[in-house]
Parts: structure tokens; sequence; C-alpha cells
């Protein structure tokens, strides 16, 4: 248990355990959950954690080629668009439909905030007004995983939902880094540059520090945009030849800790050992209180 209350900018909430684990590959992770509601609330007293923001995306990607894989083989270039279309409008449903649900779950309970997902299979006008309205539905933010997804950070196909946000004031909370085997080339933190140039008034977060491999990439885009934010899930955690205390301490000033928030990816990754460490580095108590709450109270209003 963790002896000081936090706020996790980066948890993931399913509606069944069945749902959750396999979304988890099968696998329960370090935290012992399947990250259903059930599960969380009683959790969240046990931890210490006061607030949570839910990254709920649809991973339609490889869905879509499976059932694009079903067609027969014998259709025509012609007759394999007509299909096709269906495909898409069923998995455009299919992100909505999580968005609705994560928006309810989070209007039942004010500590948790609803950070819904768009994709590619949208069209820009779709994309955009599910933000819009979303929004009216108590979103706070949207949630990007490039590597899933396989769609790049700076797509222009995301642009729609990325000026939606800057219009809405919503927050954009993106995977950077490889991913179970990967390259991160979906999700380099150079790209959120990109991003910044076109839309400066964008609440954006790279997860991860840059996604470990991207670190030196991220500290570039952290020196050129200030209003970059990070948060600093699957980071912390201890290594066997990772970084020490006062290393990891010396990180979080060198990109700046007054934008580094706190993520655990719970109900795979379990807070209370980063927590735990982040209470021992060779931080100031103003430090540690940036990080593990205060500038998450900052950025989501509290």
């Amino acid at each position: 248990m963790a002896d000081y209350p936090f706020i996790d900018i980066h948890i993931h909430t399913y509606p069944t355990r069945a749902i959750g684990m396999q979304a988890k590959g099968g696998d329960v992770g370090s935290s012992g959950y399947a990250g259903t509601p059930e599960e969380l609330h009683p959790y969240m007293q046990e931890v210490g954690m006061t607030h949570a923001a839910m990254m709920n995306f649809t991973p339609v990607a490889d869905m879509v080629d499976a059932a694009r894989a079903r067609l027969p083989k014998e259709y025509t270039p012609a007759q394999r668009r007509d299909a096709e279309e269906p495909i898409r409008l069923q998995m455009v449903g299919r992100v909505q439909n999580r968005n609705v649900w994560t928006c309810d779950l989070a209007r039942a309970d004010p500590r948790l905030f609803a950070f819904i997902g768009v994709d590619a299979v949208m069209d820009g006008e779709t994309m955009a007004k599910e933000v819009h309205e979303k929004r009216k539905q108590g979103a706070r933010g949207i949630k990007l995983h490039p590597e899933v997804q396989r769609i790049s950070i700076n797509d222009p196909r995301l642009y729609p939902a990325y000026r939606a946000a800057q219009e809405e004031g919503m927050i954009i909370l993106t995977h950077t880094g490889a991913f179970r085997g990967t390259d991160g080339s979906h999700a380099h933190p150079s790209m959120g540059a990109d991003v910044l140039r076109t839309f400066p008034n964008l609440k954006l977060i790279l997860a991860h520090l840059g996604g470990g491999i991207y670190q030196k990439e991220a500290l570039q885009v952290a020196d050129a945009f200030p209003q970059v934010l990070f948060d600093c899930c699957g980071s912390v955690r201890l290594r066997q030849g990772g970084p020490s205390d006062d290393e990891m301490a010396a990180l979080f000033r060198r990109f700046g800790v007054h934008r580094i928030l706190f993520g655990s990816d719970w109900a795979t990754g379990d807070p209370t050992p980063d927590v735990e460490r982040i209470m021992k580095m060779p931080l100031t108590e103003e430090e540690r209180r940036m990080v593990l709450r205060g500038n998450a109270e900052t950025l989501l209003e509290l």
C-alpha cells in the first residue's frame, strides 16, 4: 500500500473481466486485476489512488484485418469495396459504444475521468463530431495508442480529433515508444513536435517519458515545446541495470518536474511500487507532490 495519496493519469478499465483479460493477452500483470470497475473502486481506496484517468481506446486495426480476411477470395475489387464499408461502419460503432461506456462510468464516479478513443476507421467529420459529443458527455481527453492502432501520432487523419480537442480544451495522451515487439515507428516522440507546431494550444501528454528507446528525442521535444507534458508510466519501475534513484530524479528534473504526471498502466501495472520508489527518490517534498498529484490537479482542474 502506498502511504501517499496520488492521482493516476494512466489506467485502463474494461466492462468485464473476460474483455480485460483478452486485452491483456491473458496476463493479469503485476496488479493481479483484469481492470473491471468492480475491481477498481475498492482498489483505489486500498492503495490511496484518489483520482484516475481511464485510457479507453478500441484497438480495431486487428479486427478490421480479421473481418476483411473472411471475405470471399473470389470477390472483384468493386465487390470487396462494397463489402468493406459495412465492416468500417461496424468498427466505428464499436469505438463509439466504448466511448459511451467510459463516459457513463466517469459520470457515475467523480474520482474517474474519461479519455475516449478515436480511430482512422472514422472519417474526419465523424471523428470531430465524436470528440465534441463526448466532451458534452463529460470526456476530458483522448487516448491514442499509435502502435496498436497502426497510425502515426502525426498522421493528418488524426488532425480533426486534435483540432476538436484543442477547441474543447481536452487532453491528448498518446503512447510513445515500442510495444509488444513493435519498433515504435508509429509512436516516435518527435511526431508530437509536428502536432504541436500545428496545434500549439493542444494539451499533449507523451506517455512513458518518450518510451525509453526514444528518451533523447523526447527530451528534444521537451526543450522545444514548453507546453508538452509527459507521464512516467512504466518508467519508474525498478529494473536490473536500470537507472538508480539519483539518476531517475535527475531525469525528472531534466524533463521538468512540473510537467511529469504519475501513471501506472493499471490494470496491468501496479502503481504501489512506483509510488514508493518516487517517495524514496532524492526529490524535494514539493517535487514529489507535483509528480504524484499536483501536476494532475492542475491539468484536470481539481
